[in-house]
């Protein structure tokens, strides 16, 4: 549910869904790799001990 969210809401995750279906990825596969940026996101924050900051605007 999160990676569906973040697929239409989140930009970069928009443009990084886009790219790679216009190059032929499956969907799946596509979904798997937002997953892993998510997690790989808040495991950051975590580390970090700071909220998380959206440093794209586009």
């Amino acid at each position: 549910m999160a990676a569906r969210n973040a697929r239409i809401h989140d930009p970069e995750i928009k443009e990084y869904f886009e790219r790679k279906t216009v190059q032929g990825k499956q969907f799946g596969i596509v979904m798997n790799a937002i997953k892993y940026k998510l997690v790989q996101r808040m495991f950051a924050v975590v580390k970090r001990g700071t909220p998380f900051v959206q440093l794209r605007t586009s």
